[in-house]
C-alpha cells in the first residue's frame, strides 16, 4: 500500500506525446516515478566526487575482468548499488533517488568506456610480439591512447541522444532488461520500499553466492555433453550464471528463442559440418568440448557476417524513428530559443553541443591518424570512415542494448565487422605499409568506444526515463564519467602489460587477440571470407522470413540481429539466456509483467556483477587468482537448477497472490447480491 510503485511502461500503452516513447496514438501517458513537473536536485558536489571515484574504480577492476576472462559486465546496477550504500551511510535523509541516478550514470561510463579499449588496444602489443613486418606497441602510448577513446566516447554519447528518442519510439517495445533492473534496484532502495528492497537483496546474495562459487572453481562455470563421430562433432553446453537467467526473464521467451536459433543453425548445423567434411580438422585426441570450440573460432565468422548485413537492415529500419527522434530534437530546440518551457524529463543536449561533439572528436582522431600514418588524405578518409561506421556501431549496440542489455551486447562482434571494413580500406589505400594494422586497430577503438558507449548510455537513459531523471544532467554526468575513466584506462593497460603481458596464460585477451588475427589476416590475406559470406546470406534468409511473419501478420517476429548474435556468441550463453526466459512463462506470467521476475532478476545481475568486479580488485591487489581446483560440473547443474526453481517459485506466489487478490472482492460482491434480496 505505502511503498512505491515500480515502474514499466506496458506494451500497449503509449508514453507522454511528444517524448522518447510516444507513439502518437493519445492514449493514456505513461508518467516517471518523479514527474517532469518536480525539480529535486540531481546534481550535487557530492554525487560528482563519489562519481569520478567510482568511474575510475570500476573502469580499472572491468579492464583485468575483460582480459582475464574475455567477459564485460555492465557496471549500471553496481554503481547503484554503491552509490545508494555510501551515500545514505554518510547522509541517511539527504540523498534523492535521481542524485543516484546520476552517480550510476557517470560512474558506469568508466566500464563502458574499459570494453572499447580492451577490446582493441591489446592488439598492438600481440601484433609486436608475433609479426616482425607491423609496427605495434612495445608500451602503452598515454596520448594517442586517451585521445581514441575520449573521440570514440564523445561521438558514442553525441550519437545516442537521437538514438534515444528513437528506440523508446521503437515498436515492438524493446527491454532494455539492465535500464529496468536498474530502475528497480533504485526504486528497491528508496525509504519505504521495504519489500521490494528485501526481494533484490535476496536476488543479489543468492547471484553473488553462486558466481563466487564458480569463480573459486569449487562449480564449472559451464556444463555440457557432446561427442565425436566420424570426425564430426556435436556439443551442447549450458552456463551456470545467475545473471544470464536474470537477461532471460528480461528479455522474454520471444526475444530469446531467435538467439537460440541462431545458435542451434551454428552448434548443431554448422560446426558439425565443417568438422565432418574436414573443413575443421579438430583431431580424434581431443574432447568433444574442445574440438566444438575449435571449430567455433571459424564458425564464428558467420555470426559476423549475419551482424553485418543485420546491423545495416536494423539501422534502416530505425529511419524512420531516427529522423523523429531528429525532428522532436529539432522542434525541442525552437521552442527553446522561442522561450517555451520544454518539460524537465524532455530536455536534452542542444544539437549545437552535439555537433561540436562530433566535430571535435573527429578532429582529435584526425591529428592522431596523421601523425600515426604521415599521410593526411589517408588520415582524413579514415576519420570520416570512423565518424560513419561510428554512427551505424552505436545505432546497433543501442539497439541490441534493448533487445538483451548492455553485458550480452555482441559489441566485440559489432567492432569485428568495423575492423574487417577498415582494414580492407587500409588494403586498398595504404597497401601493406607497416602502419596499416596499427592505423585499422586505431580506428577501431573509437569505433568500439562508441559502440560500447551507446550500450551502456542507453540503458541507463531508459533507467531515467522511467525515473523521471532530467536526460541533459545524464548526458553530461557521461561526460564527466568518460574524462575520468579515459585518464586512468592507460596506466592500468600499462601495468597489466608489464605484469604479465597480452595474449598470454595470464591475461588472454580474447576479444583483441581475434583482432589482431582479423586485422593481419584482412590486411596480409588470408580473412576467412567464405564464413563471412554464409552468414550475410543466412541473414538475408532471417529477412525474407521475418517480412513474411509481418505480412501474413502474425504475432511473432524474427529479428535478424538477434539471429546474428546467436549465431557469434557461445551457445551456453544464450540457452541459459533462453532458459531464464522460460521460467516466467511456466509460471503463467509474460516476463515484462511479473515484477517478482523483474525485481529477481535485477537482484540476480547485481550480485554477480559486484561479485565479479570485487574478486577482479582482489585479484589485482593479490597479484594472482585464487582456485579451489574442484570443478565439480555436477554441484553446477544441481544450482542451476535449484536456481531456476527458486525463481519460478517467486513469480508462481506472486501470480497466486495477484490472483486472490482479483478474487477477494468480486466474492464480497457476490456476497452483497445475494444478500440484498433477503433485505
Amino acid at each position: 500500500g505505502d511503498e512505491s510503485p515500480l515502474l514499466h511502461p506496458a506494451d500497449g500503452a503509449s508514453l507522454q506525446r511528444g517524448g522518447p516513447g510516444s507513439d502518437g496514438d493519445g492514449d493514456d501517458a505513461f508518467v516517471p516515478h518523479v514527474p517532469a513537473t518536480e525539480s529535486p536536485r540531481e546534481v550535487t558536489v557530492r554525487a560528482v566526487v563519489l562519481s569520478v571515484c567510482l568511474s575510475i574504480l570500476l573502469a580499472a577492476s572491468s579492464a583485468y575482468l575483460g582480459l582475464f576472462a574475455g567477459i564485460s559486465i555492465s557496471a549500471s546496477l553496481p554503481a547503484s548499488v554503491a552509490s545508494m550504500s555510501i551515500l545514505r551511510a554518510f547522509w541517511p535523509r539527504d540523498v534523492h533517488l535521481l542524485e543516484n541516478n546520476a552517480v550510476q550514470t557517470s560512474a558506469s561510463a568508466g566500464q563502458a568506456l574499459t570494453t572499447g579499449a580492451i577490446f582493441t588496444l591489446p592488439a598492438l602489443f600481440i601484433i609486436e610480439d608475433n609479426d616482425d613486418q607491423v609496427d605495434g606497441w612495445g608500451r602503452v602510448h598515454y596520448g594517442d591512447t586517451v585521445a581514441l577513446l575520449l573521440s570514440g566516447a564523445l561521438m558514442g554519447i553525441a550519437y545516442t541522444v537521437p538514438l534515444r528518442r528513437a528506440l523508446f519510439n521503437f515498436r515492438p517495445k524493446l527491454a532494455f532488461p539492465e535500464g529496468l533492473a536498474c530502475s528497480q534496484v533504485l526504486l528497491a532502495g528508496e525509504e519505504g520500499a521495504g519489500a521490494s528492497a528485501s526481494a533484490v537483496a535476496r536476488a543479489a546474495v543468492v547471484g553473488a553466492g553462486l558466481k563466487l562459487i564458480t569463480l573459486l572453481d569449487v562449480a564449472t562455470p559451464t556444463f555440457g555433453a557432446g561427442f565425436l563421430a566420424a570426425g564430426a562433432v556435436v556439443y551442447l553446453e549450458l552456463a551456470c550464471s545467475a545473471a544470464l537467467i536474470g537477461v532471460g526473464q528480461i528479455v522474454g521467451w520471444d526475444t530469446a528463442r531467435t538467439f537460440l536459433a541462431g545458435a542451434v543453425c551454428n552448434w548443431l548445423l554448422a560446426i558439425p559440418l565443417v568438422t565432418g567434411t574436414g573443413l575443421v580438422d579438430v583431431g580424434d585426441e581431443k574432447s568433444p568440448r574442445h574440438a566444438a570450440y575449435d571449430a567455433y573460432n571459424s564458425t564464428r565468422f558467420l555470426g559476423v557476417g549475419a551482424m553485418a548485413v543485420g546491423g545495416v537492415w536494423s539501422v534502416f529500419g530505425l529511419r524512420h524513428a531516427l529522423l523523429h527522434g531528429l525532428r522532436a530534437m529539432t522542434a525541442s530546440a525552437s521552442l527553446a530559443r522561442a522561450g517555451a518551457a520544454l518539460p524537465r524529463t524532455e530536455r536534452d543536449l542542444p544539437l549545437a553541443a552535439l555537433a561540436a561533439m562530433v566535430l571535435l572528436s573527429m578532429a582529435t582522431l584526425f591529428s592522431v591518424l596523421a601523425r600515426l600514418t604521415a599521410d593526411i588524405l589517408l588520415a582524413a578518409v579514415l576519420t570520416l570512415a570512423a565518424a560513419v561506421i561510428g554512427f551505424l556501431a552505436a545505432s546497433i549496440a543501442g539497439y541490441m542494448a534493448g533487445l538483451v542489455g548492455a553485458s550480452q551486447n555482441p559489441v566485440s562482434g559489432v567492432t569485428l565487422v568495423a575492423t574487417i571494413i577498415v582494414a580492407s580500406l587500409l588494403r586498398f589505400m595504404a597497401g601493406g605499409s607497416a602502419t596499416a594494422v596499427a592505423a585499422a586497430l586505431y580506428v577501431s577503438c573509437a569505433i568500439a568506444s562508441a559502440g560500447s558507449m551507446s550500450a551502456d548510455n542507453m540503458q541507463d537513459l531508459y533507467t531515467g526515463y522511467l525515473l523521471g531523471a532530467t536526460p541533459r544532467t545524464q548526458q553530461l554526468m557521461l561526460v564527466l564519467g568518460v574524462g575520468a575513466a579515459a585518464m586512468i584506462i592507460p596506466a592500468v593497460l600499462q601495468v597489466l602489460a608489464s605484469a604479465d603481458g597480452f595474449g598470454t596464460s595470464a591475461l588472454p585477451a580474447p576479444q583483441a587477440t581475434l583482432m589482431a588475427s582479423v586485422a593481419t589476416g584482412v590486411i596480409g590475406g588470408g580473412l576467412p571470407w567464405g564464413y563471412f559470406g554464409a552468414g550475410a546470406a543466412a541473414a538475408v534468409a532471417a529477412i525474407v522470413l521475418d517480412q513474411l511473419l509481418v505480412r501474413f501478420k502474425t504475432p511473432y517476429r524474427f529479428p535478424v540481429l538477434a539471429f546474428g548474435v546467436g549465431l557469434y556468441i557461445p551457445l551456453a550463453t544464450v540457452a541459459s539466456i533462453a532458459l531464464g526466459s522460460l521460467i516466467p512463462v511456466f509460471a503463467g506470467a509474460e516476463s515484462n509483467e511479473a515484477s517478482a521476475a523483474v525485481l529477481a532478476a535485477g537482484g540476480l545481475i547485481t550480485g554477480e556483477a559486484l561479485t565479479g568486479i570485487f574478486f577482479a580488485i582482489l585479484v589485482v591487489s593479490a597479484g594472482s587468482s585464487v582456485s579451489a581446483g574442484l570443478g565439480l560440473w555436477e554441484l553446477s547443474v544441481f544450482l542451476l537448477v535449484s536456481l531456476c526453481a527458486w525463481c519460478w517459485w517467486g513469480v508462481k506466489s506472486e501470480r497466486k497472490a495477484e490472483t486472490e487478490a482479483e478474487v477477494e472482492p468480486e466474492a464480497k460482491d457476490e456476497a452483497a447480491d445475494a444478500e440484498a434480496p433477503q433485505k
